[in-house]
Formats: structure tokens, C-alpha cells, sequence
């Protein structure tokens, strides 16, 4: 989306990437789409040919420096700034959930965030959080932030059929548990008694077999789906009456926003990300508060309609043309910011994915002596 988005302002972008990304199919009708030039380029060692301006850096929990080298290395060697993408803190993820990310995943998110021009989040909240875990040479000055975008253009087109039911984008896999996909459980109840309920996402067998036991318990009917383009997402979140969306934890959290720019309410928890980005448009699950019941009364008093200033609420947050233009205004400012020297930064220069790997085995505490960080997890 942010390769669409800077295509719009006027930029010519090249994606240097491991694997084609699946989604580009989403995006073939976005109306700069043939601005963008894919670089595929497994082992990040021969970089696109061609003059850039600005380099963008989308980390990954993928343990492999290849592409944090090449990123802080192009961005170096022709002296232009590198913007690194923060979606959510290692030190704010881990002190929330359970699962950890583990020092050495995230540890290059710390060294390449110190050569970036630009650390930019997707929340305000978000950046406070950054600026307590991130060192960039640039200081203060250097952390921004930039509300993402939906493909609201495949929401427009999705026609609306509003049915029984109640719909859920999520991921049920244990090793993120913090989705709070499990709690679905609570949902089903007999006050719900004909909904259809719908997991966009995929679920193990077990679970499945679970949910679809409970649902019929109480005469409900359970389904899950995965695969799905943005139109067909769009449909079914469109032709459902309620979303629920039960995540402990969010760097920014799409769905609510989808489901109010779709006119749908929605359920979800008062996590600080939530209310920054939707107000007080969600129905905010309290502790302590059976979610079925809940959410038969959220359907009564709404009619399974979300109201008009949830709806503008969401397409000021987070419509395509307003994402251009704050992308725009960031293009124009790191034009006009002179390029702050880094301290060691011709380190970088010619420094190849095997070198940054050797320093990895050279153990967590080398590395942090190196770049003289602190210890904070």
C-alpha cells in the first residue's frame, strides 16, 4: 500500500524484495500502479540499477540481515535518507503479550533504525513507544508518524447484503495468542440464536471443530474463510451486520477501520491504538463483560448499522488519498531536510549480509558494545 500511495505522489518505485508479494494483485487497478517496478532479489546482494531519493525500509521478524545491510548500505552510498517503517516497539510488544520477540529477531531493527533519517509509525502511540526504544542518529527529530491506508477503492466497489452475519479477521495460530481469537468461544450464546458467525483467517482443525461445536449448541452456525482478495474480504465484511475484533494487543489494528468505513459497528477492546485512531466510534469490550450478550445488545441499539460520523471518522483516518498526501508531505520534507552525517556510517557503505551475520554470532552483548545502546528488551 505505501508502494501505491508513493507511486500516487509522483514518485518512481522500485521494490527490492525477496518474493513477489502476493497482494500486488489488490492493487493492479490503484490509479499509479505502472509507477511501480519490482526488484526480486532473494539474497539482497544485487540491488536495483537506477538513481534514488529516498529508501524505505519495511522490517521483518525474519532472522536475516541481508536486508537491513542492503537497505542501511544503498541508503549510505548514495547519500540519501533512509526511513525505517516501526509498526510496534520490540520493548511496547513484549510488555504486553506473552510470546516474546526474542533479541536477536529484532536486534537489526535497532542497528538500522540508528542510521535512519526518518523512524515512522503507524500511530501516534505508537511513536511514543518508539522513541523509548529507538536510538536514531538523528535524535528526537527524526520520529514521525503516518496513519496507514485501506483499499478503500476495493470497499467502494464491494456491494452491500446485509445478513445474520457476524464476522471476525483474525489469526488463530499459537504463536500469537495475544489476537485473542480463542475468545470467540465467549461469543457464541442464545441470544445470537440464527447468526452466522465468519473468522476471516486461518484456523487450526481443532479449534475449528470447537467453535463450530459451540455455535451449534446454541443455534448459531460457524465458518471460516482465508485466501481472500480485498473485494471479496470487503463483501463479506459488507454483507455481515457486526464485527468483532478481540485482539489484546495492535500497533494500528485495520479491521475496526474497515468495518467503519464499511458502515458496519464493530466490538473491540479500549486498547490506546484503537481509541487514537477510531475514537469512541468502537463498542469497547469492558473487562469483566460477557461479549455474546454484548454484542446482541451493540445489534439491537445500532441495527447493525454503524453511524455516519463512524463512517468519516474512518474515511479521514484512513482513505488512499489522504495516506498520498501525508506521504507526500514527508517526501517533501526529507527533500528539504539536509542529510544528517551518522556517526560510523561509512561502516555500512560496503558491508555485506555475511558480515552483519558473523557479528549476530558474535553474541547479543558484542553487538550492543558496538553500537554503545543500552540493555532495554
Amino acid at each position: 500500500m505505501m508502494a501505491e500511495a508513493l507511486a500516487a505522489a509522483g514518485a518512481d518505485v522500485t521494490v527490492w524484495t525477496d518474493n513477489e508479494p502476493f497482494l500486488m494483485r489488490d492493487f493492479l487497478e490503484f490509479p499509479a500502479h505502472e509507477q511501480i517496478r519490482l526488484h526480486v532479489d532473494p539474497s539482497f546482494r544485487q540491488g536495483p540499477n537506477g538513481r534514488f531519493d529516498v529508501v524505505f525500509l519495511v522490517p521483518s521478524l525474519r532472522l536475516d540481515w541481508s536486508v537491513y545491510a542492503a537497505a542501511v548500505s544503498t541508503a549510505n552510498s548514495l547519500s540519501v535518507p533512509l526511513v525505517f517503517l516501526d509498526f510496534e516497539a520490540p520493548s511496547w510488544y513484549n510488555a504486553e503479550n506473552v510470546s516474546k520477540r526474542s533479541w536477536p529477531r529484532v536486534l537489526p531493527w535497532r542497528i538500522s533504525a540508528h542510521f535512519a533519517e526518518v523512524i515512522l509509525s503507524t500511530t501516534a502511540f505508537g511513536s511514543q513507544k518508539a522513541r523509548q526504544y529507538y536510538h536514531p542518529g538523528g535524535g528526537g527529530e527524526a520520529f514521525s508518524q503516518c496513519y496507514c491506508a485501506i483499499n478503500n477503492f476495493a470497499a467502494d466497489e464491494a456491494p452491500s447484503d446485509r445478513q445474520n452475519q457476524i464476522i471476525c479477521i483474525t489469526r488463530m495460530d499459537r504463536t500469537t495468542p495475544h489476537k485473542g481469537a480463542t475468545d470467540l468461544m465467549e461469543l457464541m450464546c442464545d441470544e445470537l440464536r440464527g447468526y452466522k458467525i465468519l473468522v476471516i483467517g486461518s484456523i487450526p482443525n481443532d479449534v475449528k471443530q470447537q467453535l463450530e461445536n459451540r455455535a451449534a449448541a446454541h443455534g448459531m452456525s460457524f465458518s471460516s474463510r482465508k485466501g481472500l482478495t480485498d473485494l471479496e474480504k470487503f463483501r463479506e465484511i459488507k454483507s455481515s451486520r457486526l464485527m468483532v475484533f478481540l485482539s489484546h494487543f495492535e500497533g494500528f489494528g485495520y479491521p475496526p477501520v474497515e468495518a467503519l468505513y464499511s458502515g458496519i459497528p464493530c466490538i473491540a477492546r479500549p486498547l490506546p491504538v484503537l481509541r487514537e485512531v477510531n475514537g469512541e466510534h468502537l463498542h469497547y469490550l469492558s473487562e469483566g463483560v460477557s461479549l455474546g450478550p454484548f454484542a446482541a445488545r451493540v445489534l439491537s441499539e445500532t441495527g447493525g448499522q454503524a453511524s455516519p460520523e463512524a463512517r468519516a471518522r474512518a474515511a479521514q483516518v484512513a482513505r488512499f488519498d489522504r495516506y498520498v498526501m501525508s506521504l507526500s508531505t514527508l517526501l517533501s520534507h526529507l527533500q528539504l531536510t539536509p542529510k544528517r552525517r551518522r556517526k560510523r556510517a561509512s561502516m555500512f557503505l560496503f558491508v555485506s549480509a555475511s558480515r552483519f551475520t558473523s557479528l549476530l554470532h558474535r553474541g547479543v552483548s558484542t553487538l550492543r558494545a558496538w553500537q554503545g545502546m543500552p540493555r532495554t528488551s
